[in-house]
């Protein structure tokens, strides 16, 4: 027990340490963006709400309402909590922006902020004229503009040295061989490499022999199980509808499948785009086709809304969100109620744009006997008549009228408009073929998004894959290309990015192989530069790698692998891990169709497992699981007490530590402390390490004696966090 105890204390206090460290680092890609989108509108440059500005350090240290250390004595965060006077006062933030300021706050409040944020062009959106108009200076920002490569031969290395070089900086040593390949073990793949797979490349560390590592990671079905989980958060995922009932959307694991069978095969990312926004429209979409229209009928559904009318724009606006987010990086819904604040995006652009989607069958639009809305057409029968997919239908070759809602509100009509792209980006109008029982307006629509000119949708996609490979994206605010986020660190390896992806056809796999081949990606993650760190604390021109912590099915999939036990089976519908008693007798509506999978299914990857909008696995929960209601391009990172508690004592980490230990005990090997360590972190131990787990064992260690150590080394930093 004291043991138990005491490794409890030492793992919250390693992670308060990495609170530090990573709202250090992280600040420009979590804090900051938060604060610009939510506080700096009423405590910025232009407006000081309450003599409060949250745009600069030094204003919120004259202020007082930050106490470094102390978020339970912080005003800001008692204001972010509060029910009774919620800041921003249009309603509490969402438990996840909680999390990240609260976090921050207890690091330390790290701000390297030295100006104020609102009066630099480069980073402070400014409100816009009430009288909307697209000016020339819209046009100009960089993300509106055309994407435009390097003119001479480059790579990777030779644009973030072009930074760096004038600074006096340059790219870090490499890390360790075993470094390496944890890391692109585990952003490849999202789980740990064998003990031999290290040693082998410990021994051949040759260029030659990381490309085919890297070629063998990309080839493996693992790689579109890590993948496709990315891409799931950006769409919200999920099984179930949300609110009390959290009913089920059925087949939805089809969808799920889809995707991740798209990231095996190296699906072009415009036929992935256009299969999500018109598969059943595209010639030969199939049944791919027809699956990746689920994209459509993942959002959170009200089966008893007040108004059926209301809830049916709600469920519009829910995938308009989703779609500027993840594949244009645009904020579209702060255009549903009056033009957009702060980016050209007029509320004529918001409803032309939902005129693209007028003609699809509502969610749930015919209605049941109970009174509520029913699930109607929401699935379809594939090449095998006895198989379904949650899907999209049209109402016909006619979409319904589109007007512009005056306030956004059903009942005030204004005038009807027209399928059409926003004017800051038109280049000419959509061309629109109805056929069948479909208006062809989603093919238009997936056309534009998809096409090579569009200068958003390339510049997304391949900022996002930087961020999963580099901890943070070159646009830090991978949702938001927009004024209210922030500018790319490296435009010019943006859009040399960017024009890679399109000439190689689209192809992820091999823009993916160009990143992690370089010295930029392969760096140290050490900070023991001192100049470097003085010069560019948060590391913001990339001159080492960044530490990372692996995410909560990665942590899962992990713990699977040391002990033995992870079941690579593929595919099919979800599984449902057992929940702990007290959650399961709690009378919670939701856990009625919680239906307990076998236990030979218990052991399957993370990314197979149910996402239920209203219970969610604990242990993926504790350990920041996506959000499963809105767009989540960057998961919160935070670090607790639970997350430590929950992983000394969850009966499934308990678990795979018995196992590890019967793993240890059936192999025969003859040192099976060196063998322990090395399935759990890939190393030998060191000396210290060795005496003191020796003196945990004691003299004649039993089972249990190993299963203390199992549960001990399974809980290190060292197994979560990526070098």
């Amino acid at each position: 027990m004291a043991h138990a105890r005491l490794r409890a204390l030492g793992l919250i206090v390693w992670g308060l340490l990495a609170t530090a460290a990573h709202a250090q680092t992280a600040f420009e890609a979590k804090v900051r963006p938060l604060l610009l989108k939510r506080c700096t509108p009423c405590h910025g440059a232009e407006k000081q709400q309450g003599n409060l500005r949250l745009d600069s350090k030094n204003g919120w240290q004259a202020s007082g309402v930050i106490v470094p250390g102390k978020p339970e004595k912080s005003r800001l965060i008692e204001r972010i909590k509060s029910k009774d006077a919620p800041m921003p006062p249009t309603g509490l933030l969402p438990a996840s922006e909680q999390a990240v300021l609260t976090e921050w706050v207890r690091a330390g409040a790290p701000d390297p902020r030295t100006a104020t944020v609102a009066a630099s062009p480069a980073l402070g959106p400014k409100l816009r004229s009430r009288d909307f108009a697209v000016t020339e200076a819209d046009k100009k920002w960089w993300a509106f503009q055309p994407v435009k490569p390097p003119a001479a031969a480059t790579n990777i290395d030779k644009l973030l040295l072009a930074r760096l070089t004038p600074k006096g900086l340059a790219l870090s040593p490499p890390a360790t061989p075993r470094e390496q390949v944890r890391r692109l073990y585990f952003d490849l793949w999202g789980l740990p490499p064998s003990p031999d797979e290290v040693a082998a490349f410990e021994k051949n560390p040759s260029e030659a022999a990381w490309a085919a590592l890297v070629d063998k990671l990309l080839a493996s079905p693992r790689y579109g199980e890590r993948w496709g989980r990315h891409w799931l958060d950006l769409v919200r995922f999920a099984e179930t509808n949300g609110y009390e009932r959290d009913s089920e959307k059925p087949h939805a694991w089809r969808y799920r499948d889809y995707v991740i069978d798209a990231f095996n095969t190296d699906k072009p990312y415009d036929r992935f785009i256009q299969e999500q926004l018109a598969g059943d429209e595209l010639e030969g979409g199939g049944d791919a086709g027809i699956i990746a229209t689920g994209f459509f009928r993942l959002h959170v559904w009200d089966d008893e809304p007040d108004n059926t009318l209301v809830a049916e724009f709600d469920d519009l606006d829910d995938v308009m969100v989703t779609t500027g987010a993840a594949f244009l990086g645009l904020t579209i819904g702060c255009a549903r109620c009056h033009d957009h604040k702060y980016d050209p995006l007029s509320q004529r652009d918001y409803y032309r744009l939902l005129s693209f989607l007028r003609g699809i069958d509502p969610y749930g639009q015919h209605k049941t006997g109970g009174g509520g809305r029913g699930t109607g057409r929401i699935t379809r029968s594939l090449a095998n008549p006895t198989e379904q997919a949650l899907a999209v239908n049209e109402n016909g070759a006619s979409a319904k009228s589109t007007y512009v809602l005056s306030r956004g509100e059903v009942g005030s009509p204004r005038e009807e408009v027209f399928p059409a792209f926003p004017e800051v980006l038109a280049q000419k109008p959509p061309v629109i073929l109805a056929h069948g029982q479909s208006s062809g307006r989603r093919t238009a629509l997936a056309a534009w998004i998809a096409s090579p000119s569009n200068p958003l949708t390339a510049r997304v996609l391949v900022n996002r894959l930087w961020q999963h490979h580099f901890g943070v994206g070159i646009v830090p605010t991978p949702d938001d290309f927009g004024n209210t986020g922030l500018r790319p660190t490296n435009l010019p390896l943006l859009d040399y990015l960017a024009g890679e992806l399109v000439r190689g056809g689209w192809r992820l796999k091999r823009l993916q192989k160009l990143m992690v081949t370089s010295r930029a990606y392969r760096m140290s993650s050490r900070t023991d530069n001192p100049r470097a760190l003085a010069l560019d604390q948060d590391n913001t021109l990339l001159w080492r790698q960044n530490l990372r912590r692996i995410e909560a099915e990665a942590v899962r999939d992990t713990l699977l692998a040391v002990s033995g036990l992870l079941d690579l089976k593929q595919g099919g519908p979800s599984v449902y891990p057992t929940l702990p008693a007290e959650i399961r007798d709690s009378g919670n509506p939701a856990n009625a169709n919680w239906h307990d999978s076998p236990e030979a299914e218990q052991n399957r990857r993370s990314v197979y497992l149910v996402v239920k909008r209203a219970l969610k696995v604990p242990l993926l929960d504790a350990l920041d699981f996506a959000n499963s209601t809105s767009p989540a391009g960057v998961r919160p990172v935070t670090t607790t007490a639970p997350q430590a508690l929950i992983l000394l004592n969850d009966s499934f980490v308990q678990r795979q530590a018995e196992a590890l230990a019967t793993r240890l005990a059936t192999e025969n090997n003859p040192d099976k402390l060196t063998r322990a360590f090395a399935l759990a972190l890939q190393r030998m131990p060191r000396q210290s390490e060795r005496q003191a787990a020796l003196h945990l064992l004691g003299p004649q260690p039993d089972h249990a004696a190993w299963v203390g150590l199992c549960r001990a080394l399974l809980n290190l930093n060292e197994v979560i966090y990526v070098d």
